[in-house]
Parts: C-alpha cells; structure tokens; sequence
C-alpha cells in the first residue's frame, strides 16, 4: 500500500506549476552592477597594506625563531669545540702528572663527577637547556685543567729547584 501512495504523491508532485517569480531580478541586479565608471578608491591600496602587514607579522617570528635557532646551532658548535680542545689538554696534562696530592685527587674527581652529571644532562637537552649545559661542561673542564696546572705546576717548580 505504501508503494501506492508514493506513486500517487509523485503524480500529484510533477502535476503542480513550477514557482516563478513576478518578475526577473536579473534586470535589476544588471542595473546595479552596472553604475557607471568606478571612481578610485582610498580602500584597495590601504586593504593591500594591511593585508601585507599581517602576512610580515605573520613571518617575522618564523625567520626570528629560524634566526635564534642558527645562533644557537653555531653556539653550541663552537663550546664542543672549546670543549674536545680543553679534554686534549687535559689528557695531555695528564701524562705529565706523576703522584697527586689528595687535596687535588679530591676536587680533581669532584669535577670529575659534575662532569658526568652534565654529560648526562646533555644525552636528553634540547635548544637552549642544551646550550646551557655546554656552557656548563666548558667551565667544568677548565676547572679539571686548572686543577691538573696545579698538580703539574708544583711538579715542575719542584723539578727546577732540584
């Protein structure tokens, strides 16, 4: 039965008038687009800058942030490499230190340890923690080389003297 009704309402449906307007809007709408020369407007070139300050505002912090990364890349580049050079002066004072004193045995592993602990730090930093942790390690192994100059230092004075 409702197969029935279906077919009649869709009878009934295609059998109605199509609406029509009372009149076309097409005249009209001509009409108003059509108004005549445009006269120059003060708003297109303030639209396109503001547009172009909005997109500036939108890249500045982009190439800022793409700036501070490079500085911080080069940064850290260049603590590694104070950093690989004071561990071969260490190394080499090393060589040349005969006994140490236990004054200096103890800050020399006291650093030592701070030292691994920085390392540790670094294994897991990212950005600026990592520069920091750099800067860290650098100040470490000049107070290690500091430490073995001492040890070396008194060595050689007491080498002199003999």
């Amino acid at each position: 039965m409702d197969a029935i009704d279906d077919r009649d309402l869709a009878l009934k449906l295609k059998a109605l008038p199509l609406a029509r307007p009372p009149q076309s809007a097409w005249p009209a709408l001509a009409e108003r687009l059509e108004l005549g020369p445009r006269r120059p407007s003060w708003r297109r070139p303030l639209t396109l800058a503001l547009a172009a300050s909005l997109a500036m505002l939108a890249l500045v912090p982009a190439l800022w942030i793409r700036q501070l990364q490079q500085n911080e890349a080069e940064a850290i580049a260049a603590l590694q490499a104070q950093s690989s050079s004071l561990e071969a002066e260490i190394s080499q004072l090393r060589t040349q230190s005969v006994a140490l004193d236990d004054g200096l045995y103890a800050w020399q592993t006291a650093v030592e340890r701070d030292l691994s602990l920085v390392d540790v730090g670094l294994s897991s930093s990212v950005g600026a923690e990592r520069e920091l942790l750099w800067q860290q390690r650098v100040e470490l192994l000049r107070e290690l080389k500091l430490a073995h100059q001492q040890d070396t230092g008194a060595l050689l004075l007491q080498a002199s003297l003999d």
